[in-house]
């Protein structure tokens, strides 16, 4: 055959398809696309985090798979506490809540949320340092104006800092209300109280909001004696965490002051809920 019919033939063929490199990914992996963004924007060395609210998925350029986001809030999605809770919180947004697990798997969960950050205030040995100028036998202008300026400080990194434990929260937030049972959402909203004071913050407001829940089911009687049993069981598991806190410094002519208290799931706490999963909240 003449090579020219040759290569007339050969321009015939039709040309095998070529796919793009920059071809849109799958749902599930455009998430995962989400999460190495999410991490490199939190990387970047700034006071608190780059968004106030979980909206970087409003301007994501790729369909998405909410069971897929599900399933990444299961477990950790970056080896800095800091960075994790801020994936999994921007995360929420796209989750599809009836994938949340259940029973062992949900407890699964909780106890891999990633920990707030710690609480500058409740450093103890800075705490010690706080109550040395507290006690000095003979303290003068200078001595305590640098106590108050070293308090001034701390507080400020204690301020930025939390700025920081507001992705962990929310992410606690949305697990709470999205809980697929009266049990689960017990075990976090206990779980969010314990976090708190593990990393040192006042955990007041998540403890009164834990006795509303516990006296919201106790009116229903939505517990059996079981399910009660097995929450205090977990309760008083959490009683041994126990944190120091300063709070309220103050310097009047030569005296300094500063308040140090600690923070607990103390023994009445567990009875108080237990009291009102069984006979609801008080009149």
């Amino acid at each position: 055959m003449p090579a020219r019919w040759m290569i007339a033939i050969l321009l015939l063929v039709p040309a095998a398809p070529c796919w793009s490199l920059d071809q849109d990914p799958t749902p599930a992996a455009a998430v995962g696309r989400a999460v190495r963004q999410l991490a490199q924007e939190a990387k970047k060395e700034t006071p608190a985090p780059p968004r106030q609210q979980a909206d970087f998925f409003g301007g994501f350029e790729w369909e998405t798979d909410g069971e897929e986001a599900t399933k990444r809030l299961l477990k950790p999605q970056d080896r800095d506490d800091r960075i994790d809770g801020y994936i999994r919180w921007q995360l929420t947004a796209i989750a599809d809540p009836s994938s949340i697990p259940d029973g062992r798997h949900f407890q699964r969960m909780l106890e891999r949320l990633p920990p707030l950050p710690t609480n500058p205030r409740s450093d103890e040995r800075t705490i010690r340092k706080f109550e040395q100028e507290v006690n000095r036998r003979y303290p003068t202008e200078e001595t305590v104006a640098k106590a108050m300026a070293a308090w001034q400080e701390l507080d400020q990194q204690s301020r930025q800092q939390e700025t920081w434990a507001e992705p962990g929260r929310a992410l606690r937030r949305w697990i709470i209300e999205h809980a697929p049972d009266n049990t689960a959402r017990l075990q976090a909203m206990l779980e969010s109280v314990h976090a708190e004071i593990a990393a040192g913050w006042n955990p007041n407001r998540h403890m009164r909001q834990l006795e509303d829940l516990c006296g919201q089911l106790g009116n229903r009687q939505a517990l059996d004696e079981k399910g009660i049993a097995d929450f205090a069981k977990l309760a008083n598991s959490l009683t041994k965490t126990r944190k120091p806190l300063a709070s309220n410094a103050q310097a009047e002519e030569l005296v300094f002051t500063v308040n140090v208290s600690y923070v607990a799931i103390r023994d009445y706490d567990v009875n108080r809920w237990v009291k009102r999963l069984r006979y609801g909240a008080a009149p």
